[in-house]
């Protein structure tokens, strides 16, 4: 069975770019940039949030008349803008059910209120903006005669009808990951100034991977008591039950007395460096678990895992395949 995966490659523009390419690509992601500031300012200006195409598709006459765009580079920068504002909702949402959940009038309520969410914006955003580049503005495409690189960038400029090619500088992993690309889907490029190359383009490719038959299968629970515990059934109907344990909760016991001492003693000095050790010590726990659970378990393994919900008192399951 195929099944369509997809990935991203940051490939650094070759080194040998000339200046007056280099001019190009400056011109093109700093226009792109200010469109992008534009349309976010007039959709702050109305005061809504955009949740489909169409919303931000309407400015499109006004962006073009500020910015002399093209069609396709308007429609990618629309593309973008929706992005952001879809993420700015979803950590929004976030942010509102921890503020549900936190105390009011605590340390931990005060910080949360300074961290709210902030929309979309020129204040927020003080560096160029990456958007994407699609069939429409540019494409990632192979050498076949130049001894410098195996692959180059072709992109739309400013100019109506003109066109360049930008050398890209992969390294052997990138030039196999590409390799095996059955499309390339789009690409962003990306400044970055602390760099040595001052461009990075960012390639999203799909491919396609076989699916390894699944054998076995298996349902996973993590209570409290027990860290762990795993029913697997392989093909013969056979069951076999284990459990995984570890001294997690003694531990993370320990550090609960003392940052209990400590905040008796009023020690915040000390509270401060560990305000994120009890965090940190229960993810390494929960991934050294995982890995001696994914060791256990046969290759082509389905795997269940159950998580209870509060809100309607019932189980819901999410299966993973290990291959």
């Amino acid at each position: 069975m195929l099944m369509k995966v997809r990935k991203t490659v940051k490939v650094p523009i070759h080194f040998e770019t000339t200046k007056k390419k280099m001019s190009y690509l400056d011109n093109l992601t700093a226009r792109l940039t200010y469109a992008v500031h534009l349309l976010c300012e007039k959709i702050n200006e109305e005061g809504f949030i955009p949740g489909n195409t169409y919303e931000v598709r309407r400015y499109s006459e006004y962006l073009e008349e500020e910015t002399g765009l093209s069609t396709g580079f308007i429609q990618q920068v629309e593309d973008k803008v929706l992005w952001m504002y879809r993420q700015y909702k979803r950590s929004h949402e976030k942010w509102e059910w921890a503020m549900s959940n936190a105390r009011e009038g605590t340390r931990w309520c005060k910080k949360l209120e300074q961290r709210e969410p902030t929309l979309p914006g020129p204040k927020k955003y003080n560096k160029k903006i990456p958007t994407f580049f699609d069939y429409r503005t540019g494409k990632i495409q192979r050498t076949e005669d130049l001894d410098l690189t195996g692959w180059m960038m072709h992109i739309s400029t400013l100019k109506k009808g003109e066109t360049i090619d930008v050398l890209l500088n992969p390294a052997d992993w990138h030039e196999e990951q590409l390799e095996e690309a059955d499309k390339i889907k789009s690409f962003e490029i990306v400044h970055h100034p602390e760099r040595g190359c001052k461009y990075m383009v960012h390639i999203t490719y799909e491919y396609e991977s076989t699916e390894a038959r699944t054998s076995h299968v298996c349902g996973v629970d993590l209570g409290i008591e027990r860290d762990l515990s795993a029913v697997l059934i392989d093909e013969d109907g056979i069951e076999r039950f284990n459990i995984l344990q570890t001294c997690k909760s003694e531990r993370l016991k320990e550090l609960d007395d003392r940052i209990s001492h400590l905040r008796r003693k009023e020690k915040y000095g000390v509270l401060r460096k560990l305000r994120s050790k009890r965090q940190n010590v229960a993810k390494d726990f929960d991934r050294k678990l995982a890995k001696q659970f994914a060791e256990m378990i046969p290759d082509g393994t389905t795997v269940f895992f159950g998580i209870f919900e509060e809100s309607n008192s019932s189980y819901r399951w999410n299966s993973l395949e290990f291959q």
